[in-house]
């Protein structure tokens, strides 16, 4: 059982800084590759019946080396597919996004 992301890079620009998607309260984090602009990745978190209700987090660092912390969703079933679709990226650092 897994949460099933299919994040998809939709900028104009690389995604060059570090990004993480996880589950609240999981000791893990998923790191998200370093995508080309039109390039796609598809990532899998094991689920349990714990995290049910728990947060989805995306984490990235900006060109400040600031740590932003965005809930995107939530884990409503053990099996549960979503879609980051990253919208810009900004010279900052700032990742804009979407999710399905």
């Amino acid at each position: 059982m897994a949460l099933e992301m299919r994040i998809i890079n939709q900028s104009s620009n690389k995604l060059i800084r570090k990004a993480f998607i996880y589950i609240d309260g999981q000791q893990k984090t998923t790191n998200i590759k370093q995508l080309a602009s039109g390039e796609e990745c598809r990532i899998e978190i094991p689920t349990t019946e714990k995290d049910v209700a728990k947060d989805i987090v995306f984490s990235y660092l900006n060109t400040d080396s600031a740590i932003i912390i965005t809930k995107i969703g939530e884990v409503t079933n053990l099996i549960q597919k979503a879609r980051l679709s990253i919208t810009d990226i900004t010279l900052e650092g700032t990742i804009r996004y979407s999710i399905e």
